[in-house]
């Protein structure tokens, strides 16, 4: 089995604005999952359980 992951930016055409602040875009992370020549990809951001909180670096790392 193989894997990789690569940071990308989703940019916002409109700021996105709700009372905790405002957000111009989001930091993603696509996952791609290679094993007997079938390929799957994901994507996904920091990982908040209520109890830890993961950056795109931390969920890489992993």
């Amino acid at each position: 089995m193989q894997g990789c992951c690569r940071p990308f930016r989703i940019d916002r055409l409109v700021p996105l604005a709700i009372s905790r602040g405002q957000t111009h875009g989001l930091e993603r992370l696509l996952v791609e999952v290679s094993h007997g020549g079938v390929t799957g990809l994901g994507e996904t951001g920091h990982v908040d359980t209520g109890h830890h909180s993961y950056s795109i670096q931390a969920v890489a790392a992993e």
